[in-house]
């Protein structure tokens, strides 16, 4: 009986087999013909899709690659008249709904923003991760599979982030012989050294597992390859014969210093308690003190003030905006921060020539509630910390207002960097930066920021960079120091040749 059982569930798999086999190959077929027509015709436009396995409103980078495609020009087409037209680049943006994209890119035309549905664990059911694992797996790849052969249209070029690589890797290996396509890898990180830290161990079987599938699918997945450092370039090349081109974040434009007007308008927001609460009364028994910017005005906010002739202005007395962006993981240690800010506080709550510092913490993630109770309980004179979370649009206009960073970020691989450091740079900020390898490749120690690998040493810079706020000698050379470049001009140069090397020298300033 248990025979006939397994012959018949054999036979019956091995017929789901041949007729996806043979659907497969007709869309193969279909799809470059219907390619072939549009080309001959002269309406043919490259189309790529940028796949993130993750909340794609959290992934700046490959939401930066979607708008740089979409707003490039790569020669002309031909119009409805007759006339020739500059062609633009048509994007499919796939990822989890989540927080929403930037608003320059939810409003092109030329973009599409595909919703993938989320593979969560059953809520209540306890499911060990070692037997949850492959099922998340296997589900997503019915998911991807479903958005990458039938949902979207055929793609030139498939952009893919990495990490998550499972499966991310070996989907889009497998579209791209069923469809035609390039598949183009951007390497943020390793997935294995991420899902060591999560068990613990290098040498855990999953862990090893993971870095033989990783390394098999990096030497066939990628036509092309990007990647976020020197050092992950030259370790691809050395470890996994991995031919990379680097492409270094950069801040996009709209990551700048903000205006007075623009700070009076986000504080004057943040300042009601409905929102964050950003306000004198954080520092209850300073209420009553420098008031001396305060004659004659009509409006004020923390950090601003508005004369009765309408005009703004930064007022005195304001405090330093130190801004910290986490993502609340185990590859960054907030406590090191919260330990160095209390003894901040011991040392400087009697000096009259240091000013108030109000700590402002963005991000979300899974330890953020443990660190939240533990601020709570801390009794700070001058120090005040507060978290919260903006919307697109308005953590660069924080930015853009605060006088120094602070990042915590180590990489579980050692070769990637933070894009929280480039935004701040984006908004002339220097930054306090934790100290790992290739660190050195975006954040100078004593030029345009300075490198700890404590919490006493974070105190001591934070200490000799506010003192003597706003008119502080080492903040201001520092700030002097920090000349970013910019992303649009980053990218044709070194991400657009390896994404559409054919149109790269048709491209049209």
């Amino acid at each position: 009986m248990m025979a006939s059982f397994a012959l018949f569930l054999l036979l019956y798999l091995c017929r789901v087999a041949l007729v996806c086999f043979f659907a497969a190959l007709l869309l193969a077929i279909l799809d470059r013909v219907a390619a072939r027509i549009k080309r001959t015709a002269g309406s043919w436009r490259p189309r790529v899709a940028v796949l993130v396995l993750g909340d794609v409103g959290r992934s700046p980078r490959m939401q930066y690659h979607a708008l740089s495609l979409a707003d490039v020009q790569i020669g002309s087409s031909k119009t409805d008249k007759g006339g020739l037209a500059k062609a633009c680049v048509d994007v499919d943006l796939i990822g989890y709904a989540g927080e929403r994209c930037i608003e320059p890119l939810r409003e092109h035309p030329c973009v599409k923003i595909h919703a993938v549905p989320t593979v969560v664990r059953p809520a209540g059911v306890a499911i060990p991760f070692a037997l949850w694992a492959p099922i998340k797996v296997v589900l997503q790849v019915m998911v991807l599979l479903s958005v990458l052969l039938l949902n979207i249209s055929r793609p030139d070029v498939l952009l893919v982030q990495t990490p998550p690589a499972i499966p991310t890797l070996a989907v889009t290996w497998l579209v791209s012989l069923i469809r035609g396509c390039r598949v183009v890898v951007d390497w943020h990180n390793f997935g294995y050294t991420i899902l060591a830290l999560n068990m613990g161990s290098s040498q855990h079987w999953m862990v090893r597992l993971a870095r033989l599938y990783e390394r098999v699918f990096a030497a066939r997945a990628g036509h092309g390859n990007l990647c976020v450092t020197n050092a992950m370039r030259q370790w691809l090349a050395e470890h996994w014969a991995v031919r990379a081109h680097v492409l270094h974040d950069q801040p996009p434009a709209f990551f700048r210093k903000a205006t007075v007007e623009e700070m009076h308008e986000l504080f004057g927001r943040l300042g009601n308690a409905g929102e964050a609460g950003l306000a004198d009364s954080m520092w209850a028994q300073e209420e009553t003190c420098h008031q001396g910017d305060d004659v004659g005005t009509t409006e004020k906010t923390l950090l601003t003030f508005q004369s009765a002739d309408g005009h703004c202005h930064v007022r005195e007395h304001r405090p330093a905006l130190v801004v910290s962006s986490t993502s609340w993981t185990e590859d960054e240690d907030f406590g090191v921060l919260l330990d160095a800010l209390t003894d901040l506080d011991i040392r400087v709550r009697d000096d009259e020539d240091f000013p108030r510092v109000l700590v402002l913490v963005t991000g979300k993630g899974p330890q953020r509630a443990m660190y939240e109770a533990r601020m709570a309980k801390l009794c700070l004179c001058k120090v005040r910390i507060r978290t919260l979370w903006l919307e697109a649009a308005d953590y660069p206009r924080l930015l853009g207002c605060c006088d120094l960073g602070v990042s915590l970020h180590t990489s579980s691989s050692g070769l990637d960097l933070p894009m929280k450091i480039l935004d701040m740079f984006g908004a002339s900020m220097p930054v306090c930066a934790r100290g790992f390898k290739c660190l050195d490749e975006l954040v100078q120690d004593g030029h345009n920021g300075l490198v700890f690998e404590s919490s006493s040493q974070l105190t001591d810079q934070m200490q000799k960079l506010l003192r003597n706020f706003p008119k502080s000698p080492l903040l201001a050379k520092l700030r002097a120091n920090v000349k970013p470049g910019r992303w649009m001009e980053n990218w044709l140069q070194h991400a657009f040749p390896v994404i559409l090397p054919e149109l790269a020298e048709a491209h049209v300033d």
